[in-house]
């Protein structure tokens, strides 16, 4: 077996020292320098992971949210008007003595409902409007409001919505 003579064993004793310091520094900065970007990459990786699973969370009630509203709105859009309007109202907390719906038949070729809603506050008013706006799916062809002549604190409306 041949006997294997590196370059360093020709220097004398103290240029060998030095040889192997300034070696074993240069190891040192080279894993450095090739590791240590790789783990600061990975660590601020795991960082923006960590910040895109805690906004996922605090989006995913909002979708459900939306998904239930969605099915909601499917099955208002899906019933007859007169029962969306009937129970839009009992949500607003108009009771069934101020609402009336009209005896007539509808003379339009579209689905829906002429309504009168008698003595209602602005409240109750607002969050009937709101509710058929978000949940019924129903369009308004007319709309009158006019001032209760015996309370003018409370409001008539006379409306006609279709799908």
């Amino acid at each position: 077996m041949a006997e294997q003579k590196w370059f360093w064993l020709k220097w004398p004793p103290h240029k060998q020292q030095r040889f192997f310091k300034v070696a074993k520094w240069a190891w040192l900065l080279i894993l450095v320098g090739s590791f240590g970007p790789q783990y600061f990459l990975t660590v601020s990786t795991q960082k923006q992971i960590e910040r895109q699973k805690a906004l996922y969370a605090s989006v995913v009630p909002i979708a459900k949210e939306l998904r239930s509203i969605r099915l909601r709105q499917a099955e208002q859009q899906q019933a007859a008007p007169r029962q969306v309007v009937a129970d839009m109202a009992e949500k607003a907390g108009i009771g069934w003595e101020r609402i009336s719906f009209d005896q007539k038949g509808f003379e339009f070729t579209h689905s829906g409902v002429r309504v009168t809603l008698n003595e209602v506050t602005l409240l109750e008013l607002t969050t009937f409007l709101k509710g058929l706006r978000d949940n019924s799916g129903l369009y308004f062809l007319d709309f009158t409001l006019e001032r209760n002549p015996f309370n003018s604190m409370l409001a008539d409306v006379t409306m006609t919505l279709v799908r």
